[in-house]
């Protein structure tokens, strides 16, 4: 089923509009999808979004990100994966991003209105009596008040000592009534605590309180472990470590990386000119990373920079293990002072790995991030410049023995 809402709707035509889609014969219905309010990214100013499911797809709107408060449609699910349509909020109108990372929430699903209370969902052609005014639910005004006064478990109305689901299930009720693009509903008077234009402030402090809650439920079951920005698990890992654990660190960080909680962000990493890159070649001072795929090392293509070493970003991100002695050559070449620059096609944080490898080798495999730098422009060109220079090219090809 689909259906889209322009921004600013009603929560009444929201309802109306889901309704209308329940009592219609959908032609999948596997693929109908829920609401979802983005609650992670709040430090990182959004969820990073992409156009397709891989991390290695292009980066959606130029980098916009989805920001924390929105609220997005489903219209496709895999894993931990989603495809989103923008309902209210600021970010790109759809994209993929992730809905958790381990036990952390991006995204929270928001239950839909049920069928029966939605208007115009009736059981039986004669018409409907004029419906009453309607009447503040139960908890509102606690609840708005709590907001207020910024006692979290008061705000959720659940004990100091819920449980994480607890936690969850109080904050997706709540959510859609305070969603700033939801108006109050008519009738509610006093009784709804006098938010008539606040529903906004309303929202933020219900996420801070559903953020608490969570950093407390997770406190109260492990005493160790107080919600970690960072996994454990992305702290550098040994070489010689089990194939598994290889796996899981570049899998959390793979996850990281896209709601950007990773200590090193792609946009981070310097640039490297490609006559300052030349000039460490001649002196021996550093060593370039090759993390184009092999689909991109084609004709021409395929002759790499002089004394490059091949580390293509999807053979590291997926099968680490397999990588381990390229890693072991560029650990010697970083222990003895040299420079690392990695390179791919383009050069660009949205369309080049480069970046994102030298993130990797800085956060899963301890390398100094002070020491990694990306070639400007990229592999492109490096071509240029060796047709420019071309005796300084052949210099370099024959120190480092290339064709």
């Amino acid at each position: 089923v689909w259906f889209s809402m322009p921004a600013g709707n009603t929560l009444r035509a929201l309802a109306e509009a889901y309704c209308s889609a329940m009592t219609a014969k959908p032609s999948n219905p596997k693929r109908r999808g829920g609401l979802w309010t983005v609650v992670g990214g709040k430090d990182a100013g959004g969820l990073i979004v992409r156009t397709g499911r891989p991390l290695t797809s292009p980066l959606a709107n130029d980098g916009q990100r989805l920001a924390t408060g929105s609220l997005v449609h489903e219209l496709a699910r895999e894993g931990d994966r989603v495809r989103y349509e923008l309902l209210s909020g600021e970010g790109p109108p759809t994209g993929w991003v992730s809905c958790r990372i381990g036990s952390r929430d991006l995204l929270v699903e928001t239950a839909f209105p049920s069928s029966r209370s939605c208007p115009g969902a009736v059981e039986s052609p004669a018409p409907e009596a004029p419906a009453p005014a309607a009447k503040a639910p139960a908890g509102v005004a606690p609840a708005v008040s709590a907001l207020r006064r910024g006692a979290w478990h008061e705000v959720l109305e659940v004990s100091t000592s819920a449980s994480a689901e607890e936690v969850k299930r109080a904050f997706r009720s709540l959510a859609l009534l305070h969603h700033p693009d939801k108006r109050r509903p008519q009738g509610l008077g006093d009784d709804f605590g006098g938010l008539e234009d606040d529903s906004g402030e309303a929202f933020r402090c219900l996420q801070e309180a559903y953020e608490e809650g969570l950093r407390v439920a997770n406190a109260i079951q492990d005493e160790t472990s107080l919600q970690l920005a960072v996994p454990a698990s992305l702290l550098p890992v040994p070489l010689d470590a089990s194939k598994s654990q290889l796996r899981k660190a570049c899998d959390d960080f793979e996850q990281l990386v896209d709601s950007g909680e990773t200590s090193s962000m792609p946009g981070d990493v310097p640039a490297s000119t490609v006559d300052v890159v030349a000039a460490w070649l001649l002196e021996g001072s550093c060593v370039c990373v090759d993390t184009r795929e092999p689909s991109e090392k084609y004709g021409k293509m395929a002759i790499s920079i002089p004394g490059a070493i091949a580390l293509g970003y999807t053979e590291l991100l997926k099968r680490p293990e397999s990588v381990v002695p390229v890693l072991r050559i560029l650990q010697t070449h970083a222990e003895r002072g040299a420079r690392i620059v990695g390179f791919s096609t383009h050069g660009s944080p949205t369309s080049g790995n480069c970046a994102v490898v030298c993130c990797m080798l800085a956060d899963v495999f301890g390398f100094n991030f002070d020491s990694l730098s990306c070639l400007e422009d990229g592999y492109l060109m490096w071509r240029r410049w060796a047709e420019a220079n071309a005796s300084l090219a052949q210099r370099l090809r024959h120190r480092y023995g290339a064709a």
